[in-house]
């Protein structure tokens, strides 16, 4: 059986806000645990290889916690947005982003309010921000997604594969998604299994990709 990556906290709105369970998580290094992938995903590295991320961007990382994934992108040419509540994220994620010699925009933000322009983002990536979500605050990080990003862009989400309440999760299955970003909206490719690795263990996942419309 795989072994799951960690605790999830109760749901709740990721806006800024004083010392939030993610700030606590990003202080103690649990989320390196937790969530942060140990190394940059595959599919989010054959995600650049086939070209479905538009060069040069932007692409803007929703909810990017301490940069894994903006990093890489800076560093095969993309310009990153990389977008999180947390200070204590974007702190991890600038000095990753210095280690690595590489320019991101960091934007303190909720996702429910997303500091980007409308039609800004040519691209998002979104690993494991929209599962934790209450399924009541989809509507509103749905709506702000449609707002950001250029009519075409590509978003590769990636998250639980099943529900699971207890942790907090939201599975990203058909049904879910189909719900949430509607045919007029987005256009949905297939649903396929994507595991979540963290340094805990590794979370059994699906992947998909939705084309903003329009």
């Amino acid at each position: 059986m795989t072994d799951r990556p960690g605790p999830v906290p109760p749901r709740s709105s990721p806006g800024p806000g004083p010392r939030s369970f993610w700030d606590l998580s990003y202080e103690d290094g649990s989320y390196l645990d937790h969530w942060d992938p140990p190394r940059v995903p595959a599919e989010l590295a054959a995600a650049v290889a086939d070209g479905l991320l538009p060069l040069p961007g932007p692409v803007l990382d929703v909810g990017c916690g301490g940069g894994v994934e903006s990093v890489f992108l800076a560093e095969q040419g993309y310009a990153v947005i990389g977008v999180d509540a947390s200070p204590q994220a974007l702190e991890i994620a600038r000095r990753r982003a210095e280690t690595a010699a590489v320019e991101i925009d960091w934007r303190r933000g909720s996702v429910f309010d997303l500091p980007l322009a409308d039609g800004e983002a040519a691209a998002a990536v979104d690993r494991g921000c929209f599962h934790a979500l209450d399924p009541e605050d989809h509507p509103r990080y749905v709506a702000e997604l449609v707002r950001v990003l250029a009519a075409g862009a590509p978003l590769l989400l990636r998250g639980s594969a099943e529900t699971d309440e207890e942790e907090g999760l939201v599975g990203v299955d058909a049904t879910t998604v189909d719900r949430f970003f509607p045919t007029d909206l987005f256009h949905r490719g297939p649903l396929v299994p994507c595991p979540l690795h963290a340094r805990a263990g590794t979370l059994e996942g699906h992947l998909v990709v939705l084309r903003r419309r329009g």
